[in-house]
C-alpha cells in the first residue's frame, strides 16, 4: 500500500507530462506545416484599430450575462462543495463547480435536445464512475487492473460516441 501512495505522485505528473509533450508535437507539427506553406497563414490588419477588432463585442448584454451566470455557478458549486452536504457531498469537493460549469452554454435558443444530451452524459458517468468505484474500490491488484481496464473501455465507448454518432447523441460521448 505504501509503494502505491509513493508513486501516485510521480505517475501523474508523467502522465501530465507525457499529454503535454503529445500536445506541443501536434502543436509544432502545425507550425511546420505552415512555414511551408505561409499563404495559409490569416492576414492581421496592421490599421489602428488591430486590438479593437479583437475584444470587439465582449461586453455586449450577451456575452455579460454568460460570464455573470457562469461565475455565479462557479462559486454557489464551489461554496457548496466546499462545505458539503450529510454523507451526500463530501465536504472539500470540486466535483459540482467542474460539472455545473460544463453544462453551461451561451446558446440563446431553444437547446433542449442538447442540454437533455449534457445532462445524460454527465449522469451516465457519474454513475457508471460510482458504480465502478464500489466493485474495484480496493487496492489489490486485481481490482486494480479491472480499474483500469474499465476505465478504458468506457473512455473508448464514450470517444467512439462522440465520432461516430449523430449530432443529437455526441453530446453523450463529449461528457
Amino acid at each position: 500500500m505504501q509503494y502505491v501512495d509513493e508513486l501516485a505522485l510521480p505517475h501523474a505528473l508523467v502522465f501530465h507530462l507525457s499529454a503535454w509533450a503529445h500536445i506541443m508535437e501536434e502543436f509544432a507539427g502545425g507550425l511546420m506545416r505552415s512555414k511551408s506553406n505561409p499563404d495559409s497563414l490569416p492576414k492581421a490588419d496592421p490599421g489602428p484599430g488591430v486590438f479593437a477588432q479583437l475584444v470587439e463585442g465582449v461586453w455586449t448584454f450577451d456575452n455579460r450575462n454568460f460570464a455573470l451566470r457562469a461565475v455565479a455557478t462557479l462559486l454557489l458549486g464551489f461554496g457548496i462543495g466546499v462545505v458539503g452536504y450529510k454523507d451526500l457531498v463530501p465536504r472539500y469537493d470540486g466535483g459540482i463547480a467542474g460539472t455545473s460549469i460544463v453544462l453551461l452554454t451561451n446558446f440563446t435558443g431553444s437547446a433542449i435536445v442538447k442540454n437533455l444530451g449534457r445532462v445524460q452524459g454527465v449522469v451516465l458517468g457519474m454513475v457508471f464512475g460510482q458504480i465502478v468505484k464500489e466493485i474495484f474500490g480496493s487496492c489489490a491488484w486485481h481490482s486494480v487492473l479491472c480499474l483500469g481496464v474499465c476505465i478504458f473501455a468506457y473512455s473508448w465507448t464514450m470517444v467512439f460516441t462522440l465520432r461516430s454518432a449523430s449530432g443529437t447523441y455526441a453530446y453523450v460521448g463529449t461528457l
